[in-house]
């Protein structure tokens, strides 16, 4: 009989991680990165890389998780029509993967915050822990839930990455309005992921990391950031809130994320201190790798 195999797939905006094998530590050890391009530049090489570890490990793909960019279609399993990239507009990946591997008998598909969140999850939910964020700071933002053990969707998934939080004074003075093409004037994206940082300052994506830790944009980072901590402390009392992407990177953020939660909350939430907070707003256990761990901790369910 041969052996089980699961997969872990990463859809990224830019590229798709894939890992394969007999269990979450054995499919680290055989991982394909390809560029996210059309649907079929895509998909094609992904095939080919399961189709040729098939082979050589002697066994049967049973399960798929997918940790996918969205917006997506959880239930259905695909891509919304609202997303930019044009050829990946309603692409059904679950019916993709089901038509192309018929042996397999389970996949699991997910946003591409929500898998980080479960493998997270899986990490601290034995220490009474039951509730946990996971949000992710880069070209955009995005924040999965966890809840007693199950990722959290609904009408569509949560995309508190777009909520409305009250301008910096330093935005209010100048006058700026974020990036977002939806929302104007205080969604959170617009106000705080990288693009925003690039937009204030007139450089190129690839000099923000030469920006000094002493600069006022990372107070404004953290204004915002502290006011998406607020709202899901508040609105899903998660007990835990990781925080990972490119932004992250930034390490001072995180004591300047945590005093200005605190300041915000005022004493209102008798469960959070200078000190508790430290161990609410953490960074990620899994760094870069977060995504397709989180990937194939979906398999599993």
């Amino acid at each position: 009989m041969s052996n089980e195999l699961i997969v872990g797939i990463e859809g990224g905006g830019t590229s798709y991680k894939v890992a394969i094998g007999l269990n979450i530590e054995h499919a680290m050890e055989n991982v394909f990165i390809t560029e996210t391009k059309t649907v079929d530049e895509t998909m094609e090489p992904i095939k080919q890389f399961l189709i040729k570890k098939e082979s050589e490990l002697g066994g049967i793909i049973k399960r798929i998780g997918i940790a996918n960019f969205g917006p997506i279609d959880v239930n259905v399993g695909c891509i919304l029509p609202s997303t930019p990239k044009v050829s990946w507009r309603s692409f059904n990946i679950v019916e993709y993967f089901k038509r192309e591997f018929p042996q397999v008998k389970h996949v699991q598909f997910d946003t591409d915050v929500n898998g980080p969140a479960m493998a997270e999850y899986q990490l601290v939910k034995g220490s009474g822990i039951k509730s946990l964020a996971y949000v992710t700071i880069g070209t955009g933002i995005g924040v999965g839930l966890v809840i007693n053990g199950s990722t959290v969707s609904g009408l569509m998934h949560p995309e508190a990455g777009h909520i409305y939080t009250p301008l910096h004074p330093r935005d209010m003075e100048t006058g700026f309005k974020g990036f977002c093409t939806f929302h104007t004037e205080g969604c959170l994206e617009g106000m705080a992921a990288s693009p925003s940082i690039v937009k204030r300052r007139n450089i190129s994506i690839h000099d923000v990391k030469s920006i000094s830790d002493d600069d006022e944009i990372w107070d404004i980072e953290a204004h915002y950031l502290a006011h998406l901590c607020v709202n899901l402390i508040l609105i899903s009392s998660c007990q835990v809130i990781v925080m990972g992407g490119g932004i992250m990177n930034r390490s001072i953020l995180f004591d300047k994320i945590r005093e200005k939660t605190v300041q915000l909350l005022n004493g209102y939430h008798v469960m959070i201190n200078n000190e508790s907070i430290k161990n609410i707003i953490k960074p990620s256990v899994y760094g870069e790798h977060a995504g397709i761990k989180g990937a194939l901790h979906l398999s599993q369910l």
